[in-house]
């Protein structure tokens, strides 16, 4: 038995709002970088920066903070 694989192309955002906890983590910054390459808006938050790009190349908006804390969710 064979399984072909299916191409999955992400929806444009054509400016809609997204929020990527822990965006800023090897994973979540190439999953925000991909969605703000498609016309989202990629609002990241993490209680870390990311070292190796700046906020611009994989999000709109940065908040450095905890999601944890009842107050930033």
């Amino acid at each position: 038995m064979t399984t072909e694989m299916s191409t999955f192309e992400l929806p444009k955002g054509e400016g809609r709002k997204v929020c990527v906890g822990g965006g800023a983590g090897f994973i979540g910054s190439h999953i925000a970088r991909r969605l703000k390459q498609n016309g989202w808006y990629v609002i990241v938050v993490d209680w870390k920066k990311n070292e190796f790009m700046e906020n611009d190349e994989f999000c709109d908006e940065f908040i450095l903070d905890d999601l944890r804390k009842l107050e930033v969710a």
